[in-house]
């Protein structure tokens, strides 16, 4: 059986989503995020700060490689785990649900969310 795989913007609720579909269907429940810091024994942010951006994406596109080698999973990805080919590759094998969220309420979610390496970087997000 192919996985569920959850993609969207981060704040979209995919770890959410994915939670409380994995209770309802019985399948276990894969947040890469958790799985890149725990193989790492550190923070995304800490990952951020010592190896960047392209540091983490890395790591994130071997775990997901990893988790993709199973089935009957719920996965929840980072938010920028699409943009790299390689990843997009390996979750066209599951069934891929993006998560749509208005762009006031992903604000609303994330504006004092200090957890969010690439929202430090950002200056104003209320201009674009």
């Amino acid at each position: 059986m192919k996985n569920i795989i959850l993609v969207g913007l981060m704040g979209a609720g995919k770890t959410t989503v994915g939670r409380r579909l994995s209770q309802k269907i019985g399948w276990e429940f894969v947040d890469t995020d958790s799985l890149v810091e725990k193989n790492c024994g550190t923070s995304v942010n800490v990952i951020f700060e010592v190896e960047g951006e392209k540091g983490f994406r890395l790591r994130e596109k071997k775990v997901i490689e990893m988790v993709m080698n199973r089935g009957q999973q719920i996965i929840a990805t980072g938010g920028g785990a699409p943009t790299l080919e390689k990843n997009r590759k390996y979750l066209s094998k599951g069934f891929v649900i993006y998560l749509y969220v208005k762009p006031q309420s992903l604000w609303a979610r994330l504006q004092h969310d200090d957890s969010r390496p690439l929202l430090q970087a950002s200056t104003d997000v209320k201009k674009s």
